[in-house]
């Protein structure tokens, strides 16, 4: 039987406080936050909050924001609770309640002041028609809230994973409006979608890439691109102008996914525990095999993480729960704690937190040390891009700019691997790295210098 759009929302809000309330009703703790202090300064305008609860919600509103996204309301698990909120810049003054506890929390929000950023585009076709593909014949085609609320989530997953590992609240740049909107630039691509529709995704990532550059040049934009043209046949459960490709200046992404996407920050939650099964004579399921609407969503909105993570310079890694691997599949779990079930587990899953979607350390070192992750730019005259000598096994590393980050990377997707954060040139020997990293045979390294210029050099 089809539901109104509308309606089903309503009833899978209702259904999910009920699931959410049978599995959370027999473990109680005291209302803590575990991962932010207060009177911390954000460089971006979405703060995740994480603790214990003594009650089945809890609530958090910013008194300093009237905006709907100024406040929120999640449901606990096992006494455990995740949540975000939207900030203003400035001051911002949060409320934590739980059964009658709360906890207040002041943070600043400094946006970031750089032009190197994460440009969201959405591309249609010539037409102009914005409308991606719905089992829902009422969808509400938000495709703005949808694209800007995923942008945020990505933004704060990257800014916490940073954190956990020691680089601070580091971030990409997101475009914002007045009314703190991720300002989505839609741009029709000049052929006829019936065209765009027979291409494959190599063919249409190759098609916009000098078009998206000259809109929007790539020496400051990572332009993270979603193709509003898709369609999907049911029928013979086929996708059509569907990708997932990123590198260079351009990560490609099809819309077929965008009904299940959270379309602000309070569907967060119904959107990562919806679990309504995917019709595959509707839609398209892709989902890692879970076949359900958070499945999608978790999925989806992690590979459009990833395909940006190649435009980052990064290749794919053997982490199973990193984004650069099939860790993106897991990306629901940062912001939830627990999973639905699903065709690939019949009862709710638990997870630890090291089986949570992350950036490895590997990775998060070379982020720390972007162009694109430097809240207020990159300073100082650029003098020219590091070099790396190699003479009889002995490598010498100079940087006229100073020298930050030695790497030592093996293989695609990348396995054996090293790191170390250095401050001016740096001298070793092809014996010692391969020690270091435990690296035999041929491998890559990588370095950084403090404007963020990259060198590879590849070892024989």
């Amino acid at each position: 039987m089809n539901r109104s759009y509308a309606k089903y929302n309503a009833a899978m809000s209702r259904i999910s406080v009920l699931a959410l309330l049978c599995v959370s009703a027999t473990s109680f703790a005291e209302l803590t936050i575990d991962n932010i202090k207060n009177k911390e300064t954000l460089r971006y305008s979405v703060a995740l909050i994480r603790g214990k609860a003594d009650g089945y919600r809890v609530s958090v509103v910013n008194a300093s924001n009237k905006r709907p996204d100024g406040k929120n309301q999640v449901l606990t698990f096992e006494g455990k609770y995740v949540t975000i909120i939207e900030l203003v810049p400035g001051k911002n003054k949060l409320t934590v309640t739980s059964k009658g506890e709360t906890k207040e929390l002041e943070l600043t929000y400094k946006p970031m002041k750089t032009d190197y950023k994460v440009n969201v585009v959405y591309i249609t076709a010539k037409d102009g028609d914005t409308k991606y593909p719905s089992p829902f014949v009422d969808d509400d085609q938000d495709y703005k809230g949808r694209l800007d609320t995923a942008a945020k989530l990505m933004q704060t997953f990257t800014a916490e994973q940073m954190n956990m590992l020691g680089y601070g609240r580091k971030t990409f740049n997101l475009d914002l409006d007045k009314d703190g909107k991720v300002k989505i630039q839609t741009v029709g691509y000049p052929l006829p979608v019936d065209e765009l529709r027979k291409k494959d995704g190599g063919e249409l990532w190759n098609m916009f890439y000098e078009w998206l550059d000259k809109q929007f040049p790539m020496n400051r934009n990572k332009n993270m691109a979603i193709m509003g043209f898709t369609s999907y046949d049911g029928a013979t459960k086929k996708v059509y102008a569907h990708t997932a490709l990123g590198g260079g200046g351009e990560a490609l992404f099809g819309s077929s996914p965008l009904y299940t996407w959270p379309k602000n920050l309070n569907d967060v939650e119904r959107a990562f525990t919806n679990d309504t099964l995917i019709d595959t004579s509707k839609s398209h399921d892709d989902s890692a095999y879970r076949s359900t609407f958070w499945g999608v969503a978790a999925t989806t909105i992690g590979a459009t993480l990833h395909e940006t993570g190649h435009t980052f310079g990064f290749p794919h890694i053997d982490d199973p729960y990193d984004i650069m691997s099939r860790g993106f599949d897991h990306f629901n779990r940062f912001f939830t704690s627990y999973e639905p079930k699903s065709l690939r587990n019949k009862e709710i899953v638990k997870f630890n937190e090291n089986e949570r979607a992350h950036w490895a350390p590997f990775y998060a070192a070379q982020l720390s040390v972007h162009p694109w992750f430097q809240p207020d730019g990159v300073k100082g005259k650029d003098q020219g891009e590091p070099t790396i000598k190699v003479v009889e096994g002995n490598v010498a590393i100079t940087a006229k700019n100073g020298l930050t980050l030695v790497c030592c990377q093996q293989g695609d997707p990348v396995g054996k691997r090293w790191f170390k954060l250095v401050k001016g040139d740096y001298s070793t020997t092809i014996d010692e790295l391969r020690k270091a990293s435990s690296i035999e045979g041929a491998f890559t390294i990588r370095v950084f210098d403090k404007l963020g210029n990259m060198k590879d050099y590849e070892v024989k």
